[in-house]
């Protein structure tokens, strides 16, 4: 069973990240050759409806040709585009294929009258020469019906899925990768496994050992303080403690790094936010020696002529410094309360 699963999963891994990956190369490139090789944007259109039977019915994918304006004539299908206002008006497609019924020329250029073969009336929309996509060529049943789903909102939602699980499996992949390159776990685990086995020889040699095995390669082992043999294992345990202590070192340092990068953004928050209040305080203070400013020019006109000046409540209820300048009364709400 789990040979199954092991199997399922990888063949699931290919198809994420090769087939899938391929296919929609495959169909871009496809549909990018078409549009250069054909001279029309979209090179393909899906039918949407009825409108067009017997001929073309739901889900058939017609193919396009660039056409130039004034060789077209009354009877050819060709596709156009509809206005973006009869499409949120008619509930239309942004293409349609339909019949061309009528050419009319105008100042502005060719303009042409469109109509379904099963709709009763022509289309509610007429298409200038710009709007004139191409002229159909080919039919292929059934084979828009993937181009529809890609179009409605349950295909939307299914290409967002599909990003998202994708965007997941890259993170996943990263950081397994950063966890691949980080040699503190596997510093850590050749630790544990070498002190297991240190601890094996100390407490003694099993039945059936060979006293040479602590020897080194070299021929004598080395000696510790006491001129004890030191087993080769308990060596190759010291270089993993050497290396993990190295790696905790490197993580040390970088964490202070980050730690006095964070300090030095905090302190400049800081000094601009001083900066920022004392710009505050001068601003108002400013502000309130202009009004000061104009409270005094007011009193100065109505001494020169006019009734004095004065608090007088306006219509808001809020007392309110006014004088008469010879002809109507105006004021200032200032920011000072009125003297007795």
């Amino acid at each position: 069973m789990r040979r199954r699963l092991g199997r399922a999963r990888r063949i699931a891994v290919v198809l994420a990240w090769s087939a899938i990956p391929a296919l929609a190369l495959a169909a871009a490139g496809a549909y990018v050759g078409a549009a250069l090789v054909w001279h029309v944007n979209p090179p393909v259109v899906p039918v949407e409806g009825q409108s067009m039977a017997p001929v073309l019915r739901t889900g058939d994918l017609v193919l396009l040709h660039g056409v130039n304006p004034a060789t077209v004539k009354v009877g050819e299908i060709v596709a156009v585009a509809v206005p973006s206002e009869d499409r949120s008006k008619y509930g239309l497609p942004a293409e349609v294929v339909h019949r061309v019924v009528r050419v009319t020329r105008t100042r502005q250029g060719l303009v042409f009258q469109t109509k379904g073969d099963a709709n009763a009336g022509p289309d509610v929309f007429l298409t200038p020469a710009s709007d004139l996509i191409g002229r159909e060529t080919g039919v292929v049943p059934d084979a828009g019906y993937l181009l529809l789903f890609f179009r409605s909102r349950q295909g939307e939602i299914f290409l967002g899925a599909v990003l998202l699980v994708a965007l997941v499996y890259v993170l996943l992949a990263w950081l397994e990768q950063r966890s691949a390159e980080n040699p503190t776990p596997r510093l850590l685990e050749a630790l544990l496994e070498e002190t297991e086995r240190v601890r094996a020889e100390l407490a003694g040699p099993a039945a059936g050992a060979d006293p040479g095995d602590g020897a080194s390669e070299a021929g004598e082992p080395a000696l510790g303080a006491a001129g004890t043999p030191v087993p080769a294992r308990t060596t190759s345990v010291a270089g993993t403690l050497a290396e993990l202590a190295a790696a905790v070192g490197e993580s040390t340092r970088r964490s202070d790094e980050i730690e006095r990068s964070l300090a030095e953004l905090v302190e400049a928050v800081r000094e601009y936010a001083g900066h920022l209040r004392s710009h505050t305080a001068a601003v108002q203070a400013l502000a309130l020696a202009a009004e000061h400013l104009e409270a005094m020019a007011a009193e100065l006109r109505s001494a020169a002529g006019g009734a004095p000046a004065g608090w007088y409540p306006d219509f808001t209820g809020e007392p309110q410094l006014r004088y008469f300048d010879g002809e109507r009364w105006t004021g200032h709400v200032a920011p000072m309360t009125p003297s007795a």
